[in-house]
Parts: C-alpha cells; sequence; structure tokens
C-alpha cells in the first residue's frame, strides 16, 4: 500500500472548510431546480412526472457512483479525486446553464452528479480520518449540516431566482462559485488518504448496480402516469429487484466487492441504515411535492414556494452541528427515537386537515418535520459508522452514501407518482383532485415516518465514543 498521507503538512480546520464548501455547493444542486420545475415544465412543455427526473436523476447517479467510491478513494489521492469531481461538476454546470432542451438539461444533471457523488463520500471518509475519535460526532454534525442543509435550501434559493431572472440562472449562480472552490484548492489541498495501485473495481458490478438503481427508479416514476398495475411499471420493477440481487450475490463473492455488503453484519449498522433511508425519502419526497402543489394549485410563486421551505431548512442547518455536540455525550438513541416522533407527529395535521387551510399552516409543520430530521439525521450517521471497525471505514461511508442518495431518489419517485396518479383520479375536478392526493400522499408519509419510529427502539443506548473504543479494538 502507498501511503499518501501528509501528517502535519496541512491545516485540518482550512482542510474541512474547503472540503465542505465545495460539497455544499454540490450538494445544493440535488434539489436546486425543485421550485424552478413548474417554470421548466412550461419551457419545455413536459409534465410533473417527467419534470421529477431532473431531481431524481440527481440523486440516482449519486446512487450509481457512490459505491463505486471506496475504489476511488482507495485508488487515487485526495487531490486526484477532489479536482475530477469539481471539474466534472464545473461541466455538468456550464451545460445546464445553455441547455436547449429538456434531453440536454437531462444530460447536464447526470454529468453534475458524477462530480457530486465522488465528492460527498470522499469528504466524509476525509473527515472520519483526520477527526479525533471523541470528536467524531460534532464532526458528523459539519457533514450533515452539509449534506441536510444545503438540498434543503435550495428550493428557497432557487424561488428567488427564478421569480426575478429565470431558472437558467441556477446554474450560472453556480458555475463562479464552483470556479473559486476549485482555484482555492489548488494552493490549500494536501493528500490525505492511503492509495493502493493494486485495487480493481469489477465493471459488470457497476453495470449491476445501474441497471438495479435505474430500473425501480423508473418504474416508480412511470407508476404516476400509467399507473401501479401497469405491466411496464411492475416489469422494470422487477428487472431492478432482480438486477439488485444478482448485485448483492456478485459483491458477496469477490475478494474486493465494489460495495461491502458485510457491513450489514453489524445490526447497529443495518438499523440505521434503513432508518436514514426512511428519513432521506420521505424528506426529499415531501420536500418536491409542497412547491409542485403550491405553485400549481394555491397559485403562489417560486420563492414564495422556496419560502415555505426555508425555515424548517434554516433551523436544521443550525441545530446540526450542536446536535452532532450532544450525540458525543448522550449517545444516538434518544436523539433518534426523539428525531422520530416530531417527525410523524407533525405529518398527521397535513395530512388530515389538508394543506390548503393556509401557508403559515404548511410553514409551520414542515419547519417542525425538518426540526425532527435535523434532530435525527447526525446521530444515526454516527451511530452507523461507529458500529462498524475503523479498517471498514470507507466501505461503510459508501453504502451509507449510497443508500441516502438511492433513498432521495425512491422517496420522490414513489411520493411524486402516488400524488399524480390520485390527482389525475377523473372522478373529482382538478382542484379537489390535487388537495385530496395531497391529503392521502401525507397520510401515507405519516405511516412510513411510524414506522422509523417503531424501527428506532430497536437502537442501543450506548455513548458513540464507547463504540468507537470497541472498534478500535476489534481492528487491532
Amino acid at each position: 500500500m502507498n501511503q499518501s498521507i501528509q501528517t502535519g503538512k496541512y491545516n485540518r480546520k482550512i482542510l474541512i472548510t474547503l472540503l465542505l464548501v465545495g460539497t455544499f455547493i454540490a450538494v445544493l444542486n440535488q434539489t436546486i431546480l425543485i421550485t424552478a420545475l413548474p417554470q421548466i415544465m412550461v419551457d419545455f412543455k413536459i409534465d410533473a412526472n417527467k419534470a421529477q427526473w431532473l431531481i431524481t436523476s440527481f440523486m440516482l447517479t449519486n446512487g450509481i457512483i457512490v459505491p463505486i467510491s471506496a475504489f476511488l478513494i482507495a485508488r487515487f489521492t485526495t487531490k486526484q479525486l477532489f479536482f475530477t469531481a469539481v471539474a466534472t461538476f464545473l461541466i455538468g454546470t456550464l451545460l445546464g446553464g445553455i441547455s436547449l432542451n429538456f434531453t440536454m438539461l437531462l444530460i447536464a444533471r447526470f454529468i453534475q452528479a458524477v462530480g457530486a457523488g465522488i465528492m460527498m463520500p470522499l469528504v466524509s471518509n476525509i473527515i472520519l480520518l483526520i477527526t479525533p475519535k471523541e470528536n467524531r460526532g460534532s464532526a458528523m454534525g459539519l457533514v450533515v449540516l452539509v449534506i441536510c442543509f444545503a438540498p434543503a435550501i435550495g428550493p428557497a434559493i432557487a424561488g428567488g431566482i427564478v421569480d426575478v431572472l429565470s431558472w437558467r440562472y441556477l446554474f450560472y449562480g453556480t458555475f463562479p462559485l464552483t470556479l473559486i472552490v476549485f482555484i482555492c484548492a489548488i494552493f490549500t489541498l494536501e493528500n490525505v488518504t492511503e492509495t493502493n495501485k493494486n485495487e480493481k473495481i469489477d465493471v459488470i458490478s457497476i453495470i449491476l448496480s445501474a441497471v438495479a438503481f435505474t430500473g425501480i427508479l423508473y418504474g416508480l416514476s412511470l407508476a404516476g402516469s400509467l399507473g401501479w398495475g401497469s405491466v411496464k411499471t411492475i416489469g422494470w420493477v422487477i428487472a431492478g429487484v432482480v438486477a439488485l440481487w444478482v448485485l448483492v450475490v456478485k459483491q458477496l463473492k469477490l475478494s474486493q466487492p465494489m460495495i461491502e455488503f458485510r457491513v450489514f453484519k453489524y445490526n447497529t449498522f443495518t438499523v440505521s441504515a434503513i432508518l436514514v433511508s426512511i428519513a432521506f425519502g420521505t424528506l426529499f419526497g415531501t420536500e418536491t411535492i409542497i412547491p409542485l402543489y403550491t405553485q400549481n394549485v394555491e397559485g403562489v410563486s417560486a420563492l414564495t414556494s422556496g419560502l415555505i421551505l426555508l425555515p424548517g431548512a434554516a433551523l436544521m442547518g443550525i441545530m446540526s452541528p450542536f446536535v452532532g455536540r450532544i450525540t458525543d455525550k448522550i449517545g444516538v438513541k434518544y436523539l433518534v427515537v426523539l428525531g422520530f416522533i416530531v417527525i410523524t407527529v407533525s405529518t398527521i395535521p397535513l395530512a388530515i386537515i389538508g394543506i390548503e387551510k393556509s401557508i403559515t399552516f404548511i410553514v409551520i409543520f414542515y419547519t417542525l418535520r425538518m426540526i425532527g430530521t435535523g434532530l435525527l439525521m447526525a446521530p444515526i450517521q454516527t451511530g452507523a459508522m461507529n458500529a462498524i471497525p475503523q479498517y471498514l471505514f470507507r466501505h461503510g461511508v459508501a453504502v451509507y452514501s449510497t443508500l441516502t442518495s438511492i433513498a432521495g431518489s425512491v422517496g420522490i419517485s414513489i411520493i411524486v407518482s402516488l400524488y399524480t396518479s390520485i390527482s389525475n383520479n377523473g372522478d373529482l375536478n382538478t382542484l379537489e383532485s390535487e388537495k385530496y392526493a395531497m391529503g392521502i400522499t401525507f397520510m401515507v408519509i405519516t405511516i412510513i415516518s411510524g414506522v422509523g419510529l417503531l424501527l428506532a427502539l430497536k437502537l442501543k443506548k450506548e455513548k458513540t465514543q464507547e463504540k468507537i473504543e470497541d472498534n478500535v479494538e476489534m481492528s487491532s
């Protein structure tokens, strides 16, 4: 193994800041088009099911790229990966701004997502490596601040820009900011990860991963227009599930798997993985349909629909570092359980009363949902990583990051498809069907969140530092 860690030659705070800023910009683009979707739908004459792929495709590509990250982190240096990720993201951003049609814009989003998909696990892995074990909860709080706060605040930022200018300026504005990060990295970035030139990747595994996740997500997206019982819908989902099963079997047989599924033999990691999937899926699904509903049915502007999401995003971002510190002191379980209680309880009124009552009503309960999400994100990730030995960190990060991306994509596909399939019911007029669809959709989200609460009760009560010490002993 080729040791490329340059001990003492970098400033940890500057390095973390640079990586987090770059990741913030990249992850921001997961959801920055949410409030712009109605305008894009008009410009390119497409429906909501097709438009949501601009969001889903980003997360889907992350889900395909991120599993390869364990190989990339082992095979290439920090500088090589970071500069490649940022350069790729810049190309996609430029292409997005000048897109002439929906297909061109969708391709641009795929290219952007490749860069973001490399960057997210790289940052998490580096921070885990260079942060003292007793401070990892706080460090993960900063990572959560980026990974959760950036996409949460994206729609609000985008709403103002779309109202004043157009959706193209979401790309024009992102490009110079990313370029500044690239230039700063030239002067400040150092290699902090280990490289192994003998590390290899299995191409068939990459193909299986792409087929599995694309099949499942495309099938789910078809449900909104063709129906959940459609042969085409079911066929795509089944094809994706079969490919996923083959992928898992193959990875377990490889000496150097692309995705190390053996991390799931650690019960706490498995439970945490399911919980984060539920949290991310309902978070992004809710965040996507609220702007669609408020703009198309309630007639509010893109800025207003973005501002509806802003208070919750801001509070979740502010909370994240503090929640990380609390996690270091009291452990994971209590915060995760409390988070799911808040999420579940705050979703019930949206399902029962109906969000058409008032904009204030939407803001209050959506904000409460985001507070609940902020309470559990850092503890879940900290608990998941602390449940596995240190030598599995890069694989754990890859699996965890893949799940968050895929869960977000699946959440958007299922929730948007459910919403559109119900709202297209011919027995109701357009306005009433939209309101009825939103109520049913939030009821489903409430049930899913409730399942997460029950599962959270299965987490162990140990403090994170104690678990880390156990894992260090296991890996030594």
